[in-house]
């Protein structure tokens, strides 16, 4: 399953240093801006940035001018020293640290007659970077800084204002800087201040207002957005270059605490000596005036996603388990299937954001809430198939309704898996919010009873009635209903009568393997297992309850969570619960037998309506597997001969534990090789069976 993966620098090999072939020369005497590099550590950072400064293409002559800051790599120095003579470029070593402030100062004057672009050591560069950044700087002559676009750069930010994003996007960040040129060209915009990881500096600016201040700041932190202050006062302009972006690592040569100290005192200092500066920058934040430069590259990164390939648009939630699960391995099966995958997900104010192949997101198109122009959204896709709805939670009911208007204006069939009983019940697991166990699915007055105690779960008020009503008028108009299993068709079809369901097992694949017990003869400890994340609905209370009952009655007994809980430190605390910690899936067959489990026990209080972790447990063989008899898991354990407890015995914990301590020494279990899979996403999911 495909996961945003953070965007590393790699040190370049040394077969890379040799086979490169620069495309930067040394030529001082036509060089008409440094680029100026202070270094201090971090070798695979500085050694990749100035890797792709050399190898990106540019045609402005530039003087690459590298100091480093006496740090704590003796090898990064001589890398420096070899590399310098190699290609050309200027060097210059302290023989003490200086700090970021007197290094940048230093190389500042030591071309008094040339712009300067100050570039971290931890960023990467692309083609034309430096003829787009200097371009922008001939057609506005008044700009005194000029900062590109990065992935973590605050105010100049992309996909996320503000926001930093560590991750690879779906396509390389070459490419993506393809995109940037293309989209906005030369276009800028003011902003308050500069960004100083890739920051143009005028000569005539700086010659004007002076260097950083060391004496106010010391060796770094809020140096940049003070010489962007007085450039301002001075009468320069600060922009962002919309047609520029280069990678920002964001590695740090100091301790989060140090960093944490030097940002306090800068904030302090720029209060100091620019009172209306803070206020500037949120007004700048509010108004977001480079928002169109990364809505032009969405809409490039849209557009080239799709090309001309057939579109399905899923809708889902951001909340992640086995929805998400699910949801993503859907997207693989199907783009490896020739299909362009969009994905839209609820952003914290229940609007619609739109995801490439299920995780990488464009933030800034703005899917619309209202009938008209959804409908307007939706024929866009030129080639769209169909909407697969995996889970509507998150969203406003006004939304979900103008999205279904839409897809009945336009005639675009949709489709529903219904991953858990959010139809039924707008509280989603059917437990008992108070007392955290299965509620019975009672009467619906005593529905709207348990409702009223959750304002979260009142879109409609304390009228459960209305909600299933609402939720059948959805699933009817599906072209077709799924499931993961037989127990959840059944459940439902018990409120929504005649609504034709199709059972489609998750895709789920799990090689037989072996229980490998390594008991010793003086282990009477008994060691029981759970699987996966423990929250209130997974059995965390239960389990809490029943661990507490066998250290009161000082039974031998281990609880073993491989995963994590909802609050792993209560449970630890008692003595006989170990929690092993977060798992991948192709880790987690291992960690079973490492853990030397005895059984296995599902202790979730809500009827599941599949489980991945149960599939792995029933690929052991020969592994006892307990749990309640209501849900997905009972239905799948009475195929194989697991231990199932009466749900009645959640009532009184106590109860419970005798089923926990049976004897399955001499007892088989007819555990399987678990695989779902299909043919064709397209041909065999979606077909009529």
């Amino acid at each position: 399953m495909k996961t945003l993966q953070r965007s590393r620098p790699i040190q370049p090999s040394e077969s890379e240093w040799t086979s490169l072939k620069s495309n930067y020369t040394a030529n001082y005497r036509n060089a008409v801006v440094d680029v100026l590099i202070p270094v201090y550590g971090a070798p695979d950072d500085t050694l990749r940035c100035i890797y792709s400064v050399l190898t990106a293409r540019t045609k402005t002559p530039f003087n690459l001018l590298v100091i480093e800051d006496r740090g704590p790599d003796d090898n990064l120095r001589v890398k420096l020293r070899e590399l310098s003579q190699k290609f050309q470029f200027e060097y210059h070593e302290h023989k003490e640290n200086k700090g970021f402030v007197l290094t940048c100062n230093y190389g500042f004057d030591l071309h008094p007659d040339r712009d300067v672009v100050l570039l971290n050591s931890d960023t990467e560069v692309y083609d034309d970077w430096l003829d787009n950044l200097l371009a922008c700087a001939d057609k506005n002559p008044t700009a005194g800084t000029i900062t590109a676009m990065s992935n973590s750069a605050t105010i100049c930010s992309y996909p996320t204002f503000v926001e930093d994003y560590p991750y690879q996007y779906d396509i390389s960040d070459a490419e993506l800087s393809k995109l940037f040129i293309e989209a906005n060209q030369l276009e800028v915009v003011d902003a308050p201040t500069g960004v100083g990881f890739c920051m143009y500096v005028r000569r005539a600016c700086l010659n004007q207002i002076g260097y950083f201040d060391y004496e106010s700041f010391g060796k770094g932190y809020g140096e940049e957005n003070d010489l962007c202050v007085r450039a301002e006062k001075a009468g320069w302009r600060n922009l962002i270059a919309g047609g520029v972006f280069v990678r920002h690592h964001g590695s740090s040569s100091f301790s989060s605490e140090v960093r944490e100290e030097r940002v306090k005192h800068a904030i302090q200092v720029i209060k100091k000596l620019h009172p209306n500066y803070l206020k500037d920058v949120s007004s700048f934040i509010e108004s977001d005036t480079p928002f169109v430069f990364r809505n032009r590259v969405d809409m490039k990164r849209l557009e080239n996603f799709i090309q001309d390939k057939p579109v399905i648009l899923f809708v889902t939630h951001n909340l992640g388990g086995g929805t998400e699960k699910h949801h993503l391995e859907m997207v693989e099966k199907l783009k490896a299937e020739g299909f362009a995958v969009i994905s839209i997900k609820p952003n914290k104010r229940k609007r619609a954001a739109i995801y490439l192949d299920g995780i990488y997101a464009l933030p800034n198109i703005k899917v619309p809430t209202d009938t008209e122009q959804l409908v307007a959204f939706l024929t866009n896709f030129d080639l769209l198939q169909f909407v697969h709805f995996q889970h509507i939670k998150g969203y406003s009911v006004d939304f979900i309704n103008n999205l279904i208007d839409a897809l009945g204006r336009t005639n675009i069939a949709y489709y529903y898996t219904v991953h858990d009983y959010l139809p039924i019940c707008p509280q989603i697991t059917l437990i008992k919010p108070n007392e955290f166990i299965f509620c019975g699915e009672p009467k619906e007055q005593e529905c709207n009873a348990c409702i009223a105690s959750n304002e979260d779960a009142q879109p409609f008020g304390c009228d459960i009635q209305k909600w299933r009503q609402w939720y059948d008028n959805i699933l009817k108009g599906a072209k077709k209903v799924f499931v993961p299993d037989e127990d959840v068709k059944w459940r439902l079809q018990r409120y929504f009568k005649d609504l034709p369901i199709y059972v489609r097992p998750h895709f789920d694949t799990w090689p037989s393997a072996t229980h490998q017990k390594q008991r010793s003869d003086m282990r009477n400890t008994r060691r029981i297992g759970i699987l996966g994340a423990i929250g209130p609905h997974k059995g965390f209370y239960l389990l809490l309850n029943i661990a507490r009952k066998c250290k009161e009655l000082d039974l031998d007994i281990t609880f073993v969570v491989i995963g994590y809980t909802a609050d792993n430190d209560m449970l630890t605390s008692l003595g006989n619960v170990e929690i092993l910690g977060e798992y991948q899936d192709n880790e987690l067959q291992e960690k079973i037998n490492q853990a030397n489990l005895d059984v296995i026990w599902f202790p979730a209080v809500w009827p599941e309506t599949y489980s991945y972790t149960l599939s792995a447990a029933l690929s052991i063989h020969n592994m006892p597997i307990i749990a309640f008899d209501f849900g997905a898991i009972a239905r799948r354990l009475k195929e194989v001969g697991g231990t199932l407890i009466p749900i009645e015995k959640m009532l009184n914990p106590a109860q419970i534990i005798p089923y926990l301590l049976l004897d399955f020494q001499h007892c088989q279990f007819n555990n399987i090789t678990v695989s779902n899979s299909y043919n064709s996403m397209y041909d065999d999911y979606y077909a009529e069976k």
